[in-house]
């Protein structure tokens, strides 16, 4: 199973930008198990160097920030970064 993560308010506090309590262990328990992880966000890709020194970049595939061709809330963007065809895969 393919698991999409948003950043702020869901991994990371924003207003501090630390991670919220029990994410880090969440995330080594999906890693163990195999899922695939992604972040859509509507962040630029500004905040991938406190994703790096915050330890979470290792733990995912690919983003999808707002300074994309499909930024957030466009399904493209997230349909894009997990090879999602919108056409044929919905139902």
């Amino acid at each position: 199973m393919r698991i999409i993560f948003d950043l702020e308010g869901t991994l990371l506090d924003g207003p501090s930008r630390s991670v919220f309590p029990g994410i880090i262990e969440l995330l080594d328990v999906l890693e163990q198990r195999e899922h695939p992880l992604y972040i859509w966000t509507g962040a630029s890709s500004s905040v991938k160097p406190l994703l790096n020194q915050l330890g979470l970049s290792k733990y995912f595939r690919d983003f999808c920030f707002c300074d994309i061709p499909y930024p957030k809330p466009d399904p493209r963007g997230p349909a894009n970064m997990i090879d999602f065809d919108l056409a044929a895969d919905l139902y």
